[in-house]
């Protein structure tokens, strides 16, 4: 009996270490920049719509969660796009998604896991101008909110001063580039922060590969040729040379 007991207890031990050596979450980042300025200006304007909340009552106006984000990170005429809405007793928040951006097929594939709607309370996201996310939810037993479930992480190494946002039950953490104030930033990761990871760093857009086309020397007849005459028609000067266009007859 005793030694059934301590068997179990080395097999506990041995659990109890694995897990305490694993990490609680794993993170993933996309790479695609333009998937992070949507979904991570959702995630910031969902904070500050929280941090507004635990200070003041009833749904905030977009102009005044200004002051819980840096103003040099606001985009010119943000408030005029962002769209706070209540449904049901939830606060959401929404803003658009340009017409050509590459988020779109993302959201489209993914905006159910996400939670990121077609409207406040609506469908899982399908295309439309505005993308919504619920920033606060009433809690079901009636009194008051649900626990705003976001992580929220500082960037590694060079990237410390941006924050990423990982969205609820999933490993994915998406970077804001609207920044949150010092004020602001200090507060959020004191009730939502986590240890940071390698894998958060913002994701850079990579250069466009272009086809290069290199000039071929092109053959012409036997009587065409190259002057240094200029003849008469249409050419191009660059500097001493003179280019013309259209092959002519030698002229003899």
């Amino acid at each position: 009996m005793r030694h059934s007991c301590s068997v179990a207890l080395c097999i506990l031990a041995a659990l109890l270490l694995c897990s305490l050596a694993a990490p609680a979450h794993a993170v993933r980042v996309e790479p695609d920049p333009e998937v992070h300025r949507v979904l991570g200006t959702l995630y910031a304007l969902a904070t500050a719509i929280n941090l507004h909340r635990s200070v003041s009552e009833g749904l905030p106006e977009p102009v005044h969660l200004e002051r819980y984000l840096r103003a040099d990170s606001l985009p010119e005429g943000w408030p005029d796009s962002v769209r706070i809405a209540e449904s049901s007793g939830s606060w959401w928040v929404g803003i658009p998604v340009p017409a050509y951006s590459t988020a779109r097929k993302y959201l489209r594939a993914n905006a159910s896991e996400l939670g990121v709607h077609d409207g406040a309370g609506g469908i899982p996201w399908m295309g439309g101008s505005l993308a919504w996310l619920a920033a606060v939810r009433p809690d079901p037993s009636g009194k008051g909110a649900r626990p705003f479930g976001v992580r929220i992480a500082e960037g590694w190494d060079e990237d410390k001063s941006a924050l990423f946002f990982g969205t609820p039950s999933t490993d994915r953490f998406w970077w804001s580039p609207l920044l949150l104030s010092d004020s602001a930033r200090s507060t959020a990761l004191k009730r939502w922060g986590r240890a940071s990871a390698p894998e958060l760093r913002i994701p850079r857009a990579q250069a466009e590969e272009r086809e290069t086309f290199k000039a071929s020397p092109v053959g012409l007849p036997e009587e065409f040729g190259v002057s240094a005459d200029r003849e008469p028609g249409p050419s191009m000067e660059m500097g001493d040379v003179i280019l013309n266009p259209i092959p002519r007859p030698r002229s003899n």
